[in-house]
């Protein structure tokens, strides 16, 4: 230290570390409570930001990939199922066909309209998508002799595929479970009980005497619904009864995966050969669903032969229209006496099987749709894609919106409206409740998708990641799974 310093310095210099410390902490007061707001108000932004729908922000427009269609067919079925749930909280008309007798002449029973609220037509339409999708890959990776890619493939399919599924719907039934101790059904559950507001509806959870009951109730249930081996039956949950095609689903895409490695070495017509005979087996025995899968598949394993000339597929160009049109027909079957409904007498006299002609007719619009170039601008436009992203989580959420919030509407809407005595009145219900419930659905469905569903596939792939063995073939995202909705009344 310098002897010529002045007398002032020095005192300064020579203050206590305590002074010292007290110096620093009083200045940077105002900057911790700077950072502090900075940091409360760029949280505040980006809960803002994360609760405007994706919709509605500005987003360019993603390459669509070689079965966006079959995205855009899954996004128009799975909001079928979303609106024929909702119909049903009012009538029941929507079951039978046009024509039926006098009093079923309404547009929704037309032929061709009918699909979009047909039950069995909207499951088998999905079935045969997941078939289809889960396949194409790996099918196409046989064809090219690519053995190492198609064992990677297959073995990354298998390990996501039940986290896929399952964690989204356990996300979503653990929500449900909580609103019920929060008693978000309590009114819900007398509505229901009152069997007079609503035409057909779903009871709500059971509510238990404690948390810990409770609990213990929504784990039963869940082991039982991720238990795989329900063969010739589905396993469902009071949480949201709707998830019960989840189990299906997981059923189905196994068995897909472990025929299709079982065949990956055999000739194309002895493929084609097995696949077609294992279905007419799995109809025999009554097994649709699983049948629905393997139509799916062998679609595929076709599709990807005419695709081998280029050109070919658009030669058949009336044919796909053709098959749209007969397909449409047939899935829109009215799933309630269609034996004595104008239009479907004579094909129900030839195969006295609703459920056969949806399998059918689905079969048709999933060939027709992947294929005709002329269809595929209705499913593969902006609205009919950004349904297909969110069309697992509209699936998910859409039933428990249903029981919270319409089932709490009916009475009050009913009584204000005379709903009960005016057909007017009843329309005007019907309107109210759709200015409510559809928003708020969709709302919560992009919500879901971009908090749970999307994070779920990248959390598959992450475990995927760790858990994997090094190797010479690194190859982690060609899983040939896609995010695929299960779906039903």
């Amino acid at each position: 230290m310098s002897a010529n310093m002045p007398v002032h310095e020095l005192e300064q210099y020579n203050e206590s570390p305590r002074e010292s410390k007290e110096f620093f902490l009083v200045d940077a007061e105002p900057m911790i409570k700077r950072m502090r707001c900075k940091v409360i108000r760029e949280s505040v932004r980006a809960c803002y930001r994360f609760l405007i729908p994706s919709f509605l922000t500005t987003q360019s427009r993603t390459t669509l990939n070689a079965i966006a269609s079959l995205d855009g067919l899954r996004g128009y079925a799975s909001f079928g199922v979303f609106q024929l749930h909702f119909t049903d909280t009012f009538c029941q008309m929507h079951n039978r066909g046009f024509g039926f007798d006098e009093n079923n002449r309404y547009l929704i029973q037309l032929p061709f309209i009918h699909f979009f609220w047909t039950a069995p037509a909207l499951v088998a339409c999905f079935f045969v998508i997941s078939g289809y999708v889960l396949s194409y890959k790996p099918l196409k990776q046989i064809r090219s002799h690519a053995g190492e890619p198609f064992l990677h493939t297959m073995r990354s399919a298998i390990f996501r595929r039940g986290i896929r599924l399952y964690l989204p719907t356990l996300i979503a039934t653990f929500v449900a479970f909580l609103l019920v101790r929060l008693g978000m059904f309590n009114y819900s559950h007398w509505v229901f009980l009152q069997g007079e507001y609503l035409a057909a509806g779903e009871d709500t959870p059971p509510i238990m005497a404690t948390f810990g009951e409770q609990f213990a109730h929504w784990l039963s249930d869940m082991k039982n619904m991720i238990y795989p081996f329900h063969l010739g039956s589905s396993a469902s949950t009071p949480y949201d009864p709707h998830l019960w095609t989840i189990p299906t689903e997981y059923q189905g895409s196994m068995l897909l995966f472990v025929v299709t490695i079982g065949l990956w070495n055999v000739h194309t017509a002895a493929r084609l050969g097995f696949v077609g005979a294992f279905i007419l087996y799995c109809g025999y025995h009554g097994q649709n669903d699983i049948l629905l899968f393997f139509g799916g598949m062998f679609l595929a394993e076709v599709d990807l032969i005419l695709r081998e000339e280029e050109g070919r597929v658009n030669r058949y160009r009336y044919l796909w229209l053709v098959l749209f049109t007969i397909g449409l027909y047939l899935a829109g079957m009215p799933s309630w006496d269609p034996q004595i409904t104008p239009g479907y007498e004579i094909i129900m006299w030839l195969i006295p099987n609703s459920y056969r002609w949806h399998t059918l007719g689905c079969i048709m619009l999933v060939w027709s749709v992947r294929n005709s170039d002329d269809i595929q601008i209705v499913f593969t436009n902006r609205f009919a894609q950004y349904l297909g992203k969110i069309s697992y989580s509209l699936y998910i959420v859409h039933g428990n919106v249903r029981r919270t919030l319409t089932y709490t509407m009916m009475p009050t809407l009913l009584a204000l409206t005379n709903g009960k005595e005016s057909k007017l009145g009843f329309a005007i219900t019907i309107l109210v409740s759709i200015m409510f419930t559809y928003p708020l659905t969709f709302f919560l469905a992009d919500l879901f998708w971009r908090a749970v569903d999307i994070p779920s596939i990248k959390f598959a792939k992450w475990l995927e990641t760790k858990c994997s063995r090094r190797s010479s073939y690194c190859s982690l995202n060609s899983g040939a799974e896609q995010t695929l909705i299960p779906a039903y009344a």
